[in-house]
């Protein structure tokens, strides 16, 4: 920890590779000829979030109306590209 926040390295691990791990699942690589599986992500992003960004049917939610650091800001997977609005 940074400043009493995890660095970005550590955030991404823990959200993602230790998951992994905790299931078994197969670590995806990046290599030439693989299909891409892969989130576009701005860490510098800084925006609030609101109760309009809930794609869930239950719109209840802590973060409504905090500002927030860091967004995604699309995927790449199978050939596709979809990004956020």
């Amino acid at each position: 920890m940074v400043n009493g926040e995890w660095s970005i390295e550590t955030l991404i691990e823990k959200i993602s590779v230790f998951p992994r791990k905790v299931f078994g699942l197969e670590m995806p690589e990046i290599k030439e000829g693989a299909a891409a599986s892969i989130t576009l992500f701005d860490p510098a992003a800084e925006y609030v979030f609101e109760e309009n960004m809930i794609a869930s049917k239950s719109k209840n939610s802590a973060f409504v109306g905090q500002p927030l650091k860091g967004k995604v800001i699309g995927i790449i997977h199978k050939n596709q590209v979809v990004l956020n609005a």
